[in-house]
């Protein structure tokens, strides 16, 4: 049975730096979210999901998958891409666990896996698993991320913290953003 008001879940685009001119300019996340969420609070009310690149105590570099609690909005998203409205009973334990599944390339100096492999393997686990719709047709994971990443990366990110935040659906169409303003005027 479908419920109103449910959390939504988004790919994630955050600005990064990148490390030469071939890398991308966003590291990608899924970000868990309620239904409009609360501007003017601090609250850590949305969950992110992402695999990250670390350096252990010794210096070496790795990937690891990470979750943790968040505020939904900050200085470095710079947008978001609707993947589904997700139903009451999948909680963010039912997320983080099933997403523990999700190969983790073990070698951060490998330039063929990235943060958005791990996104596009979370997808199609997510879309296997029916909390994500099936994508559309002749579109795979790595498709949706990149009308998503093609979309936040043509907009203006110049006056972004102003306005809500720039939203697109899986075909990189935008639709109206549920998250606002960073700063108010």
């Amino acid at each position: 049975m479908f419920s109103k008001n449910r959390r939504r879940l988004y790919m994630a685009f955050y600005v990064r730096s990148a490390r030469d001119e071939n890398d991308v300019k966003f590291h990608t996340s899924l970000l868990v979210t309620p239904k409009s969420p609360n501007m003017q609070t601090m609250e850590r009310n949305s969950l992110r999901l992402h695999a990250m690149n670390t350096v252990n105590a010794s210096g070496v570099e790795f990937w690891r998958y990470d979750y943790s609690n968040v505020i939904v909005r900050t200085f470095r998203l710079a947008g978001l891409q609707l993947l589904a409205k997700i139903e009451s009973d999948v909680t963010d334990e039912v997320l983080i666990n099933l997403l523990k599944q999700v190969y983790v390339s073990p070698n951060a100096n490998d330039l063929s896996w990235r943060c958005r492999n791990w996104a596009w393997d979370a997808i199609e686990l997510l879309v296997k698993n029916g909390i994500v719709q099936p994508l559309p047709e002749g579109m795979a994971a790595r498709d949706v991320w990149q009308a998503g990443y093609d979309f936040i990366e043509n907009e203006d990110l110049n006056n972004m913290l102003r306005e809500a935040l720039r939203t697109c659906d899986v075909r990189g169409h935008p639709i109206k953003s549920e998250i606002g303003a960073l700063v108010e005027d």
